[in-house]
């Protein structure tokens, strides 16, 4: 497994190792946390599901000390009364601003999404979706 210094000098674990990319999912729908796992597994990649933005954010400070860091994270807009989909994103992305980060979202348009791209985030994706529409989300190069 390769290791990345950080800008502040931290090493981390990359944590696309056999070309499974280790991903984050923030949502706190149950049933949708478990769609997620089956459409990430089904693209190749590794699920890593959260139901709050504490939990979320607590898992990724910890990763890459000895686990790998995320690759990406999938972003539910209206997470939880505390911190909504765009602050986490912002805290995520100052611990690793290599991190790919994509905002899903089926409480507004998809046209209103889209201007979230300018908040930080790599890329958008309206509920529903398809497998498509997730693996040009979560690996765009593939």
């Amino acid at each position: 497994m390769s290791t990345l210094e950080t800008e502040k000098g931290k090493k981390v674990f990359l944590g696309e190792t056999a070309g499974q990319a280790n991903v984050l999912v923030l949502d706190d729908d149950p049933a949708l946390r478990e769609l997620f796992s089956i459409m990430i597994e089904r693209i190749g990649c590794k699920a890593n599901l959260f139901s709050s933005s504490a939990q979320a954010i607590k898992a990724y400070e910890s990763a890459g000390t000895n686990t790998p860091v995320f690759d990406c994270a999938l972003i539910d807009l209206n997470i939880d009364e505390q911190l909504d989909g765009v602050a986490v994103a912002r805290i995520l992305r100052e611990i690793n601003p290599f991190v790919r980060l994509v905002l899903v979202s089926g409480s507004i348009n998809p046209k209103a999404l889209e201007a979230h791209l300018g908040l930080g985030f790599d890329a958008v994706i309206p509920k529903p979706f398809s497998l498509k529409q997730l693996r040009e989300a979560v690996m765009p190069q593939n």
